[in-house]
């Protein structure tokens, strides 16, 4: 490689981080200016909530809202049931100080109701195998299994020839 395509290389390199850097320096100062204005925003809006705070203490009355979710509900045996409430609350304050519970103002009801047949089945079979070891020990059940019994030795010995 001669000097001439070396002097090319490195007319090209420098020329490519002058405009690299020109380039950089304007996005970083439209960065800067953006920034400013995002922070007289945000210094802004800081003063007229806290003027606006400052009023509400001084004022007589005043009615702050906020939002709010509540969710009900549990995971029984045999289904699972839950409701969740959104909207909003509102409370009346009288000189910073509040009057009243907070009031709500539902927006939306959301609700599901599932029902879990797996321990339907379940609850049912144990039911039944109660029942049934319960009616073993009922002294009718067991009189119509010992005359079942008595029935069928009669059987056999008269097969046999023993009678």
């Amino acid at each position: 490689m001669g000097m001439q395509e070396i002097g090319f290389i490195l007319l090209a390199l420098a020329s490519g981080a002058a405009l690299t850097f020109l380039v950089m320096r304007q996005r970083a100062s439209s960065l800067e200016v953006m920034l400013a204005e995002k922070e007289a925003q945000l210094t802004e809006r800081t003063q007229a909530h806290e003027r606006e705070r400052e009023l509400a203490k001084k004022s007589e009355l005043s009615v702050v809202m906020f939002p709010y979710k509540e969710e009900h509900g549990e995971d029984g045996f045999f289904s699972d049931e839950r409701r969740a409430e959104i909207g909003y609350k509102y409370q009346i304050f009288v000189a910073g100080v509040p009057c009243f519970d907070a009031h709500k103002i539902p927006v939306e009801v959301l609700s599901k109701k599932q029902v879990n047949p797996e321990r339907i089945e379940q609850a049912m079979q144990s039911t039944f195998d109660l029942l049934g070891s319960f009616a073993c020990k009922h002294p009718a059940f067991a009189a119509f299994q010992s005359a079942k019994a008595a029935a069928s030795g009669v059987r056999n010995a008269l097969s046999r020839g023993d009678a």
